[in-house]
């Protein structure tokens, strides 16, 4: 009898601890004890992990910069850029176009660039200028003394052949130290692109004109500066060049070794190009 109990009480026992295994199992481990893993994807894989599953990167694309690109006129591939291609070009690079009646209030200097130099200082600006006159249109961007100007090329044809067209563009400027006549000497290299003959007229340091008596000259004037062109001008064919001569005496306008000076030149018609130049 006493055997039974015992036994009895060891059942007892051993089935209220199993009973207590199944449920902190049941308790602590729900899902696995189910079969079931409620925290990874039913892909099959029931295993638990503790490793976190980190979402792939997004790469963000622009669909307006792959638009831009797309609509984007291919200035080297084309021959001619009309004032509406260009218009429509500098507007979807994000480039606000704004009409004016007159250059009243803004510079009279001018720097004439080609599309691809313009349009590229045009998306920095953002706000490009629109003036027509007499059915001629140009684009140009107020640029610290002066204003960065472009029109288009007409294509050629033998009505435009006829037309006079003044165009002078400064290939090449800058400035060497002697050290002898503590002098500068600017040098600036002008090519006539346009289908007329050219006379440059006048001559300008920092929108100063030069003297009369400082023209013609072939070397530094003491506490001054000069030019080699005559004051009657000088004349330069269609297609040629010629090279300018700046003559500055260290002494002038307290210039030193490092200091930038705007160079000018206008035609007898008015045309004005412009190098900004670094003293070496």
């Amino acid at each position: 009898m006493r055997d039974a109990k015992v036994g009895s009480i060891i059942a007892t026992l051993f089935g209220g601890c199993f009973l207590i295994a199944i449920c902190f199992v049941v308790i602590f481990y729900p899902p696995q004890f189910f079969g079931m893993d409620l925290f990874t994807p039913s892909s099959g894989n029931n295993i638990a992990s503790d490793q976190t599953i980190e979402p792939e990167p997004v790469v963000e694309s622009s669909i307006e910069e792959s638009v831009e690109e797309e609509n984007a006129i291919d200035i080297e591939e084309i021959d001619f850029v009309s004032i509406e291609e260009a218009i429509t070009d500098l507007e979807k690079s994000g480039c606000v176009i704004t009409e004016v009646d007159d250059l009243s209030g803004y510079p009279d200097s001018r720097i004439f660039l080609e599309y691809d130099e313009f349009k590229k200082i045009a998306v920095k600006e953002e706000i490009v200028f629109l003036l027509t006159v007499e059915e001629h249109s140009v684009l140009f961007i107020p640029y610290e003394n002066s204003h960065i100007t472009w029109f288009p090329d007409e294509p050629a044809d033998e009505e435009s052949d006829k037309t006079p067209a003044e165009r002078l563009v400064i290939q090449t400027g800058y400035g060497t130290y002697d050290s002898e006549s503590t002098s500068w000497l600017i040098t600036l290299k002008v090519k006539n692109e346009g289908n007329s003959d050219v006379v440059i007229k006048s001559a300008f340091l920092n929108d100063i004109p030069c003297e009369i008596l400082k023209y013609g000259i072939d070397s530094v004037p003491i506490d001054n500066w000069g030019t080699s062109f005559p004051s009657t001008g000088i004349p330069l064919e269609s297609g040629k060049t010629v090279n300018v001569y700046y003559y500055i005496d260290v002494g002038y306008a307290s210039f030193t070794s490092g200091t930038t000076i705007n160079t000018k030149l206008t035609s007898e018609r008015g045309t004005v190009i412009i190098k900004l130049i670094r003293l070496p």
